[in-house]
């Protein structure tokens, strides 16, 4: 397998380091790098050759990375195509060399659940929770825009029947149905099958608990209980932790 991978100005060229190796960890050739900046071409990343973009119809290669976010893959791949520079099955995302590289290396363990997934990897994108969670849309929470803060967030609805704002990214990509935003199955996290399942069986939030949420993202959880536990104790990223401080003087 012969791979070229994408890359864009701005990039993280630690990304471009983490494909090379798991490229490498396949056995694959690396073609080079192909680049839409024009300043990196005839340079080299991990040793191997950065060329211009237009380049890409001379080189030699079976499959194109794409080294950036899924969202702006979905709209650049439409446009490579067009451009005849490949074909559909050709383009790919870091998320399909990461699922290849998983499967390479977990294929020969006799784990039941490793090999379940491995099999769900062969018809789906590799997720979060794979074959444990699918978000099937059945709850649908609309998107509005706090003006004072420009952050989107959804009215939250606690354990105590409160409805809370619950803020996100400003970058958060929704779900969009009829030019109106959603978020989907907020709580999929919590179900029964989620690995990601906290509150299971007698292992419950009581009235006056104190509730420390490490590696908080939404704060979904924490959010959940607010009006009955005593305590909340919060710790996640720096955009994280704005966004939740605005939940709590709102």
């Amino acid at each position: 397998m012969k791979i070229i991978i994408l890359r864009f100005p701005k990039v993280d060229p630690t990304l471009s380091g983490v494909i090379c190796l798991m490229a490498e960890r396949l056995g694959w050739e690396i073609t080079g790098f192909v680049s839409f900046d024009q300043n990196e071409s005839a340079t080299s990343i991990n040793d191997y050759p950065v060329y211009d973009m237009m380049k890409i119809y001379d080189l030699s290669w079976d499959v194109a990375v794409y080294a950036y976010s899924d969202e702006d893959f979905e709209t650049i791949r439409p446009r490579l195509i067009k451009l005849q520079m490949g074909t559909d099955d050709q383009f790919k995302n870091v998320h399909w060399l990461l699922k290849q590289t998983m499967i390479k290396k977990y294929e020969d363990f006799n784990d039941p659940v490793i090999q379940a997934t491995i099999k769900y990897w062969n018809t789906h994108d590799i997720s979060v929770f794979n074959q444990h969670v699918a978000i099937k849309k059945n709850t649908l929470d609309k998107v509005f825009v706090d003006e004072t803060c420009n952050l989107p967030y959804i009215f939250f609805e606690t354990v105590g029947g409160d409805k809370r704002k619950m803020y996100f990214p400003a970058d958060r990509k929704f779900f969009n149905i009829n030019g109106e935003l959603f978020v989907a199955d907020i709580l999929s996290e919590q179900l029964p099958t989620s690995p990601h399942l906290y509150i299971k069986g007698k292992h419950k939030v009581n009235k006056g608990d104190i509730v420390i949420d490490a590696g908080v993202c939404e704060g979904n959880f924490a959010l959940r209980y607010v009006d009955i536990c005593s305590k909340r104790n919060l710790n996640g990223k720096s955009r994280s932790i704005r966004r939740l401080k605005i939940i709590a003087i709102r």
